[in-house]
């Protein structure tokens, strides 16, 4: 990923930690592609959900904002759990804060 626009790119860096994929143009382009659901599933069909839930998201999300991640969970009428200093792959960056609140959510 060499293009013009790619800003902070890289798979891996020192430390095994993985690095925030940022690409201009991404938010966008998610947004244009979800405008219509993901897989046929719209927003509305989540208010059909009745098996509990919970909604987590990391606090620097940049392919996803943390607005969408609120509103999902009150149609779901789920608790949010914002993970500090993670980005889109909180469960890769940050396994035991996105696995404790698996745990929680599991009773």
């Amino acid at each position: 990923m060499d293009g013009e626009g790619a800003r902070g790119v890289a798979p891996l860096v020192p430390g095994g930690q993985l690095a925030t994929l940022e690409v201009d143009g991404t938010e966008g382009a998610l947004a244009e592609m979800l405008g219509n659901g993901l897989q046929g599933l719209q927003v509305r069909d989540l208010a059909r959900v009745r098996v509990p839930s919970s909604v987590v998201f990391g606090q620097h999300d940049s392919s996803v904002p943390v607005a969408s991640g609120r509103r999902i969970a009150r149609v779901l009428h789920a608790p949010i759990t914002i993970i500090p200093g993670s980005g889109h792959l909180s469960q890769i960056t940050h396994p035991a804060a996105v696995a404790a609140v698996i745990a929680r959510a599991a009773g």
